[in-house]
């Protein structure tokens, strides 16, 4: 199988593929997440019993219970919630998958496959610091029985995993699984760096005997 060796006819092609991927994605994200949001309720289920009561994970949407109690009325008691779609953290899998496509990867099924499962932890953890992060909004800090540092901690890795992560898995791991098509592409991009129309012609003087 013949392998593209131009940078910019590859990250150009990816490009294109990302944008088609993400829209067809799209379309069938709200069932592809929801491993991950089973993977998710069960880290919070296990991990978070001080601030959650309860989880649901229905199709689409990844809800938490509290709990703690909010007293708006004598006769009235409010259990804060917090909720999200799971969807809304799923690009890294088109990102890859366009990737994959992009390089004409030899075994894209497989790998594709590979991908995906291994990217529902990412997925994952990003949804776990959602929640956690909207909780720490709704709920006033001293109830919270937590040091400012660990909110720090909450903050930063929901930033961290909202908007770094979902990009920087993908690519890693499609770098490790496409090892031999990146040496074929830097290995053909250093040959057309240094064919003749890039190096600097002898110049030519006219011969003073003539």
């Amino acid at each position: 199988m013949t392998r593209p060796i131009s940078l910019t006819r590859f990250f150009a092609s990816t490009a294109v593929l990302f944008l088609v991927l993400t829209l067809l994605w799209t379309q069938v994200s709200a069932w592809t997440s929801y491993p991950a949001a089973s993977l998710a309720q069960l880290l919070l289920d296990s991990n978070a019993e001080s601030w959650i009561e309860s989880t649901h994970n229905k199709l689409g949407e990844l809800k938490a219970k509290t709990k703690f109690r909010i007293v708006q009325s004598p006769n009235k008691v409010v259990i804060p919630g917090v909720a999200l779609e799971p969807a809304s953290f799923a690009n890294g899998t088109a990102l890859f998958l366009a990737l994959l496509l992009g390089s004409r990867s030899r075994k894209l099924f497989r790998r594709g496959l590979i991908g995906y499962m291994v990217l529902l932890v990412p997925h994952a953890i990003s949804l776990v610091f959602a929640l956690l992060y909207r909780i720490t909004l709704r709920i006033p800090v001293p109830l919270l029985n937590v040091s400012h540092w660990q909110l720090d901690g909450i903050w930063i890795t929901h930033l961290f995993s909202a908007t770094i992560l979902p990009t920087l898995a993908p690519v890693a791991l499609w770098f490790w699984m496409e090892r031999e098509f990146l040496k074929t592409l830097i290995a053909g991009n250093s040959q057309s760096w240094l064919t003749p129309n890039s190096v600097a012609k002898d110049r030519v003087y006219p011969d003073p005997t003539s």
